[in-house]
This record gives structure tokens, C-alpha cells and sequence, in this order.
């Protein structure tokens, strides 16, 4: 038995997975939406049973009442020490990732592949495979053929960045280099998890200014989910000196494969190209004559991406919300980190980049409006209550 724990129908049903849907397959899933549908000890007993997937919203376990915290606390230690899978899903996952007991998808993931995965499941073709990658799941096999046959005819071939000033972002499953020649500067990624991104972003992208930088089509725990496409999102949207930078994502596959990709867009903007992961196309890269790339060119540059607002945000009204917020702050000249109660969080999701990158919003307010800014604030006198008049208490009747 499937157990899909959830606490909002209405996402559900974005994706088609209405009440009347779940009902149509109540042989193979039980929907959990509130705390309520498991508090009985029983049912959680059989909801454990190790032959039974489940399938869990992060967000579920954040609103429950205080005094189910105990029970909840109860639930929450016996998934972590459920020797069976366990899959977690949420609009913070960008990218699929499968290890031991547990695997993480998004959102829409989930739902787009659950059908295919349960009609198999009837066949008795029961491989999770289904659920993680959809109808081609031998995708993620073929890929890593292709990128270790091109790695195998590029390794370690030191003249390729000789006398260019380039950043050489590597995939820890593929190394370009085993060991790092000198003269040329590299990074290592090893996870596709956006806060690490964040965290290391200034580090790598800030540090020095580039002509050129080659990032891996694929890298992270799934290569299928193309998450070079998503970094060169980040580069583009990102405030650094190399926001303009040439990019050059390589790849070991065609440009087919990345059609239906959210990020494809990026391969459309200026001065990001997709070449192929050989010695030759990177030479090439190196010697090709620049393009200029200017900052005012940025804004019409990036309104190309055509990015999504993401589950974690909610829904348009609560982005827009919080990008309107910013937008204030930005006009007046009021560093955003002073407005107490603005999700900061959101300023490093890749969405909330877009919007700022898009709108001009990183650049300086022009050196007018900020003057004009100063003259108001100085003008700006708080006063202290006016009295009006006094009210004499024995003067009302008592009633």
C-alpha cells in the first residue's frame, strides 16, 4: 500500500490528483491530509508495515497543535529509523536525489510519475525507478555512459586553458582533471542542494573576474535533472562580478535531450552556449571572440528565462507580496535587512533573484533619487500625541 501524507488537497489537486482520482485508486493509496487521519496507534501500526511506501510532505509535520507535538515526535523518529524507503517530496526539491532509505523529489515529480508508478505496480513491475525518472527509467544508466566515454577522451589534457583566464566548474562523478594542473582555476561540486550553492557562490563567483567559465551540463545525484542549466540560472540572476561572464556549459549529450527542462530557457540568452565535453569544443571556447555584455543588456537578457513561481513560495499572491515589499525598501534606499519582518530567506531562492536581476533592483539608485531620499528622511519630524480636549469623568451620568 501506498500512504501519501500531504496537508494540502489543493496542491494535490494542481496536479490532477483530486479527491475523486485518490478514491479511484483506493486499493493501492491511502491520502493522509491532517494528523488526525493517523493519531490512532492502530492504523500508524499498519501504516508501518515494512512492505508499505511512504510518501511524505515536508511541510506536514510544521502545523500541528501543541499538545500533538508528543505523538507527532513519535511518528517522526520511527521514519527516521525506518529501515524501508521512505520518500520525501516538497517545493524546495529541485532535484532528485536517491540514497539508501530515502529519496527526495519535487513536487511535480511526484505526482506527474505516481500513475505510471502505480499501473506498473498492478503489472507487478514494482521498480521506485518509475516514480524517481518516469516512463525512461534506464535515462539516468545511458547518461552516465555517455559522460564517462567523453571524460575518458578528454582526462587530464593540461593544454586546454593555457593562457586563458577561465573558472572550470567540475562534477565530483566526472572529473575533467584528476589532479589539478597549474595555471587555470577550478572548482569541485559535489551537490546540487541550494542552500550549498548559496553558501558558496561568493566564494567561487566572487573571488576573482572571469572571460570564461565552464560549467557541467550535469552534476549532483541526478543527471537527468541537467542541473548546469539551473546554475547558469544562478550565475545570470546573481549579483557578482562575474554575472555577465561568458558561460560555457559542456555536455556528453544534444541539445534534444534539455527541450523540456524549466531552465532551457538560459541556453537563449546571451553569451551562454551549450558545447560538447571534448578537447576540441574547449579549445574553441577559449579562442572564440568575445561578445560584449552590458550590464543595461542584463534585464531584456533575462526576461527570457520565463521562470515559474516555485511551491515553496506559496502561490503569484504571496511572492508578489514579498517582491512588492522589496521593491519599497529598493525605491526608498532602505537596505531590505532592516524591514524585521520580510522573509530573508527568500532573497536566495533563484526565483527571487530572477525577479530582482529582471527589474534592475541590484543596481544603485541613481544618485538624484537618493538625494531626494535624504532631504525626505531629514524632513520627517515625529511628533508626540496633540491634546484636543479633557473629559471630565463626573460630569457623565452613571447609568
Amino acid at each position: 500500500m501506498i500512504y501519501i501524507i500531504d496537508d494540502k488537497k489543493n496542491r494535490q489537486s494542481k496536479y490532477s490528483w483530486t479527491e475523486e482520482k485518490l478514491n479511484s485508486y483506493k486499493d493501492e493509496i491511502i491520502p493522509i491530509w491532517t494528523y488526525e487521519d493517523m493519531k490512532s496507534e492502530d492504523f500508524r501500526r499498519q501504516m508501518f508495515h515494512e512492505k508499505n511506501i511512504l510518501i511524505i510532505h515536508e511541510s506536514f509535520f510544521k502545523n500541528i497543535e501543541h499538545d500533538r507535538v508528543k505523538n507527532i515526535m513519535e511518528v517522526k523518529e520511527r521514519l527516521k529509523s525506518r529501515a524501508n524507503l521512505v520518500i520525501y517530496f516538497s517545493g524546495g526539491i529541485y532535484s532528485r536525489s536517491k540514497n539508501a532509505n530515502r529519496i527526495n523529489l519535487p513536487i511535480s515529480t511526484l505526482y506527474q510519475n505516481l500513475e505510471l508508478f502505480i499501473l506498473k505496480k498492478r503489472q507487478n513491475d514494482i521498480n521506485i525507478d518509475y516514480l524517481i525518472y518516469g516512463k525512461n527509467k534506464e535515462i539516468e544508466i545511458e547518461l552516465g555512459n555517455k559522460w564517462q566515454l567523453s571524460r575518458n577522451t578528454i582526462i587530464n589534457f593540461k593544454d586546454i586553458f593555457n593562457n586563458s583566464n577561465s573558472l572550470l566548474i567540475q562534477s565530483n562523478r566526472y572529473l575533467v582533471f584528476e589532479e589539478n594542473p597549474i595555471g587555470y582555476n577550478s572548482e569541485v561540486l559535489n551537490s546540487e542542494n541550494d542552500f550549498i550553492l548559496n553558501d558558496r557562490f561568493d566564494n567561487v563567483f566572487n573571488r576573482n573576474k572571469y572571460d570564461n567559465i565552464f560549467v557541467p551540463l550535469c552534476f549532483g545525484s541526478t543527471l537527468s535533472d541537467f542541473n548546469g542549466l539551473r546554475l547558469a540560472c544562478y550565475i545570470r540572476c546573481s549579483k557578482s562580478l562575474n554575472q555577465a561572464t561568458r558561460i560555457f556549459l559542456y555536455s556528453a549529450v544534444s541539445m534534444d535531450y534539455l527541450l523540456q527542462n524549466n531552465y532551457f530557457n538560459i541556453l537563449k540568452t546571451k553569451n551562454t552556449h551549450l558545447i560538447d565535453y571534448s578537447i576540441e569544443s574547449f579549445k574553441n571556447a577559449v579562442q572564440k571572440d568575445q561578445q560584449p555584455f552590458l550590464q543595461k543588456e542584463l534585464q531584456n537578457e533575462l526576461a527570457k528565462l520565463k521562470l515559474d513561481v516555485t511551491e515553496d513560495h506559496i502561490d503569484d499572491h504571496s511572492i508578489a507580496n514579498e517582491f512588492g515589499i522589496y521593491q519599497l525598501a529598493y525605491n526608498a534606499g532602505i537596505d531590505i535587512n532592516e524591514i524585521t519582518d520580510f522573509d530573508k530567506d527568500k532573497l536566495d531562492s533563484l526565483y527571487f533573484k530572477w525577479l530582482i536581476a529582471k527589474n534592475g533592483l541590484y543596481e544603485a539608485l541613481p544618485e538624484e533619487v537618493q538625494q531626494e531620499n535624504r532631504i525626505f528622511r531629514n524632513k520627517i519630524i515625529i511628533q508626540g500625541p496633540t491634546i484636543v480636549d479633557k473629559i471630565d469623568l463626573t460630569k457623565i451620568p452613571k447609568r
